[in-house]
């Protein structure tokens, strides 16, 4: 199905879905998304024999996730790790009702040619026997370019600060001053949107 929408040059919309720390960093993939795969197949199964070529357009649609870190926050205090029923999560949905749910960013990354990817990587005529690690590769470039494209939020670097601090009790001042380390990198570093 994937072929003949491709042959008629229409627009193909695909998720493809990556799991997140709970800091909010994105998982590096050990298997290829099955929405590439299924590019990868469609452009071997024809598209490469016409010399023809796809054009990927990341789209990377990220939110403040106030619910989760508020959510991680209560955990960390508590000390307790509810399991997510569907019963709870409307719970906390409810709890939530009135407050800020954050702010949701839409990223557009630049567009990815299938014909150059598969050159530089050298993956270039495609194959059966190349398409799992050449599918494996393009879903780890555009989970990449989703992080990048991803803005720091300051619930993000106080979730991930806390998850890596051992004790129990944590002074505000001592996670003030690493929050403001933290901040001061990435102001220095230029290319992160820093969303406050």
């Amino acid at each position: 199905m994937i072929r003949e929408i491709l042959s008629t040059d229409k627009l193909l919309i695909m998720f493809q879905n990556d799991e997140r720390m709970r800091s909010g960093r994105f998982i590096e993939p050990t298997v290829s998304d099955i929405s590439i795969e299924w590019l990868m197949q469609a452009y071997l199964a024809s598209l490469q024999k016409e010399g023809k070529n796809i054009h990927l357009l990341p789209v990377a649609i990220n939110y403040d996730r106030l619910f989760e870190i508020r959510n991680l926050a209560q955990e960390i205090v508590s000390s307790a790790s509810d399991k997510l029923s569907m019963v709870t999560v409307l719970r906390m949905l409810k709890e939530q009702s009135g407050q800020s749910a954050g702010k949701v960013y839409m990223t557009f990354g630049q567009p990815i040619s299938m014909q150059r990817f598969l050159i530089n990587h050298k993956f270039l005529p495609l194959t059966q026997k190349n398409l799992d690690e050449a599918s494996l590769q393009m879903t780890q470039h555009l989970v990449l370019q989703q992080e990048l494209a991803s803005p720091v939020v300051l619930n993000m670097i106080v979730a991930t600060l806390l998850l890596q601090t051992p004790s129990i009790k944590v002074p505000f001042s001592s996670l003030f001053a690493a929050v403001r380390r933290v901040f001061d990198y990435l102001e220095k570093r230029g290319g992160v949107k820093m969303v406050m």
